[in-house]
Order: structure tokens, then C-alpha cells, then sequence
């Protein structure tokens, strides 16, 4: 009788860990569901606008540095909060607080094929503000920096470019129309024998056939006596007259200075879709105020049905909510007044550094920490608000320079009323 109390017990206890194992399999399948496939993506971020390069014949370079701190110990690159000197001043046309981007000049690059000139190399290096100004002498601070600084680069004005959230083109298509502008590979940045995703190269077709935003496509010829290959795709993120630089988004297998592309004019990126950013990337002046967006997505029923975005930012390392959301939050609970079948969905996300355990654990925090001001503040249901939670996994920006990292710290809140 004993022995067989003992066999029951240890059934019953095996079964234990079974139910236990089953429940929690729920909170595994949670985090599985965080990591949704996004329709549209960031094709062209700040890094690929100003971290880049491009080839052109000449530039003004009226603006250089000719002198930083620390000279005296022989300091060769300066980076983000530097200060260096500039041999342009007020009598110059400059003035305190203009915003620069620092630039280098490489080497001439020629045409593989022709080897004809095809333009310097210039390198986009940093952004820089003036902080001190004299009659034709200033003096700048580096920020938002992608390659150190070294004395004899020069700087023109920064101009705010935009980047492009859009859907990204199947490249894996079986053939190319007759009419597609066709073009060739003429550099590769880093001297690369093969670019994949994410690396920049340079093509023969300038202003004429491409501009920023249009999509290339890439392919191969593996035998005379066979048909051509697509093997990847790529994006214009700049445009000179007889030439642009292309990010490589996908390519089946590398991609060499030897192959081919086709412009197809119909899959230009025209799908841009509203980004919310920072308050900067809103362009917003002083003192505005910044309101979340609202707009109609679909009929339901012959109801209109309306979504409101906002985004939430956040320190480096913190889910604390700043309270200059406080008048974000109350436009969320005065949209959904009137509207008793409204939802509310908060991702959340966070940068790439630190391990991935940590972030995706810091992106939850942020979400709850947000859900809890509007359900304790601002009265929303609870019950109409689902939670997803992605760490760096689903980066909206890309996480290779702090300038885009800033813009991954955050919790994206959309809101459907009906």
C-alpha cells in the first residue's frame, strides 16, 4: 500500500511539472508575439544621409578647420563635444549658432571600365554648430559625429534631408523590362570587392534617371549562353549629375563591381508614410506645441474609423516618462472620448546597446510605465490596451550611430476610435 501511495505521489508530481511547464508557455508565446513582420521600414535613415559619402568633381571648401583642443599633444580626431576652430567668422557671412556638416576630400575615383574621372572622394564626418564667432574666425562644436575629425577637413552648411520610411521592393522578380534605364557599378565605399546589406557603392546614372529614393536593382549574367539573375536591390540616398550612391537593402549573394543594374521607374520609393519622430524631426519652432497625429484608415460598416499616433522618448537606460507628455496623454483621452469601441496598442522598443535579454526587458518597463499613466492619469480602460514589447529586435531607425539610437528609446502608442 505504501509503495503504491509513493508511485501516485510521484505521478502526481511529474504531472505537476508538466501543468506548470504548460502554463508557463503563455508568457514564451508573449514575447514570440512581440516580434510582428513590419510592412514598411526605414530605407533611408540620418546615417545613410549624413554618414555616408559622395563622388563629385569639386566643392567649395572655403570652410576649414585649422585648429581644436589639445593641439599641443598632437591630437590627430575629435569627436562628439570638441571643440575646434574654423577660419571663417561674422564678416564672413557665418553666425552664432549656424549648424555645419564637417566633410573630407578623398582621393580622385575613376570609371573601372573607361577609367575616366568620375569625382573626388568627399566623406561625410559629423555635424557641427558654432558656438563662438569672430570677425573671420569661429569656433564649433562637434555633434552627432560618424568618423573622427582631423584638422584640414572643411564644412558647408548643413541642410536637414529627409529619411524614408517606406515598403521595401521584392527584388526577387524573374525578369526586366527592355525600357528599365540600365547602369553599372563604378565604386565601392571602403574598398570592397562585394557590397551586401547595408553597404554603400556609387553608380554611372546621375540626375537624369534616379533620384534620391528610387529603387535599383541588381543583377548578373553567371554565363554567356544563360539569362540574367536579379541578385539584389538597392536605394538612391544621393544624387550627383553623372553619378549616385546607392545602399545595398537586399542581395541574394554579394554583390561585385562587374554586375549589373536596371532603374525601374514605376517602383520609385514614392510610399513614404508619416514617421513620428522627436520634436526636431517635427519641425517644430520654439514653444509649439506638439500634438499627437490623427487620421482616417478605413470604413468599418459605414463608420469612420480613426487612428492617433503619438511617441513617447526616453533617456538612455530609463523608462521614466518625461512629464512634457503630460498634454500627448490628454489628447489621447479626448480623442477617445465619445467613442466606446476605441483600442489602444503601445509597443515598445529600445537600442542595441547592452545584451538582448536586457532591452527587451527595458522596452516592457517602458511600455507599462506609459500604460499606467493612462490608465491611473488620464482613465483609459485597461481592458483596450494591448502590450508588445520589442527590445532592439524591431528597430524602427538604425542603431550603428547615437544619432538614430535616440530615436530607438521609445514607446509608439496608436489609438483606434470608432
Amino acid at each position: 500500500m505504501k509503495k503504491a501511495f509513493q508511485a501516485a505521489l510521484w505521478i502526481v508530481l511529474i504531472s505537476s511539472v508538466f501543468v506548470w511547464g504548460a502554463e508557463k508557455q503563455p508568457t514564451t508565446m508573449k514575447i514570440e508575439k512581440a516580434y510582428v513582420y513590419q510592412e514598411a521600414e526605414l530605407l533611408i535613415s540620418e546615417a545613410d544621409l549624413y554618414c555616408s559619402y559622395f563622388l563629385r568633381g569639386n566643392m567649395p571648401k572655403d570652410i576649414r578647420i585649422v585648429g581644436g583642443e589639445q593641439m599641443d599633444i598632437e591630437r590627430v580626431g575629435y569627436a562628439d563635444g570638441d571643440r575646434l576652430y574654423i577660419n571663417r567668422g561674422l564678416k564672413d557671412g557665418l553666425q552664432e549658432g549656424n549648424e555645419l556638416l564637417i566633410i573630407s576630400e578623398g582621393e580622385m575615383i575613376h570609371n573601372p571600365r573607361t577609367h575616366g574621372r568620375i569625382g573626388h572622394y568627399f566623406l561625410k564626418k559629423s555635424q557641427a554648430k558654432i558656438t563662438c564667432i569672430y570677425d573671420h574666425q569661429a569656433v564649433i562644436t562637434l555633434k552627432n559625429g560618424c568618423t573622427p575629425v582631423v584638422i584640414g577637413d572643411f564644412a558647408i552648411p548643413f541642410k536637414s534631408g529627409n529619411t524614408l520610411f517606406a515598403r521595401k521592393i521584392d527584388f526577387q522578380a524573374c525578369r526586366l523590362s527592355e525600357d528599365f534605364p540600365r547602369g553599372r557599378i563604378v565604386f565601392m565605399n571602403d574598398n570592397r570587392e562585394v557590397a551586401s546589406s547595408g553597404n554603400y557603392l556609387s553608380i554611372n546614372l546621375g540626375e537624369e534617371f534616379v533620384k534620391k529614393g528610387s529603387f535599383v536593382i541588381f543583377y548578373r549574367f553567371f554565363k554567356k549562353d544563360l539569362p540574367l539573375l536579379i541578385i539584389g536591390s538597392g536605394i538612391v540616398i544621393h544624387v550627383e549629375e553623372d553619378n549616385a550612391t546607392v545602399k545595398v537593402l537586399d542581395a541574394s549573394t554579394g554583390i561585385q563591381l562587374t554586375d549589373r543594374l536596371a532603374v525601374p521607374p514605376e517602383l520609385a520609393a514614392t510610399t513614404t508614410l508619416p514617421q513620428p519622430v522627436g520634436e526636431k524631426e517635427q519641425g517644430l519652432a520654439p514653444g509649439e506645441e506638439r500634438v499627437p497625429i490623427v487620421d482616417t484608415i478605413e470604413k468599418e460598416g459605414g463608420i469612420s474609423v480613426e487612428r492617433m499616433t503619438a511617441d513617447v522618448y526616453f533617456p538612455f537606460d530609463s523608462s521614466e516618462v518625461d512629464s512634457k507628455y503630460t498634454a500627448d496623454f490628454e489628447a489621447l483621452k479626448n480623442f477617445v472620448a465619445g467613442k466606446p469601441g476605441y483600442s489602444i496598442t503601445l509597443r515598445g522598443y529600445a537600442d542595441s546597446i547592452g545584451n538582448e535579454e536586457y532591452n527587451l526587458k527595458l522596452s516592457q518597463a517602458r511600455v507599462e510605465a506609459v500604460k499606467k499613466i493612462l490608465v491611473s492619469q488620464q482613465g483609459l480602460s485597461a481592458e483596450s490596451m494591448e502590450s508588445f514589447f520589442y527590445g532592439e529586435k524591431e528597430a524602427l531607425h538604425d542603431n550603428s550611430a547615437e544619432i538614430e539610437r535616440q530615436k530607438n528609446r521609445l514607446v509608439r502608442i496608436e489609438v483606434i476610435g470608432k
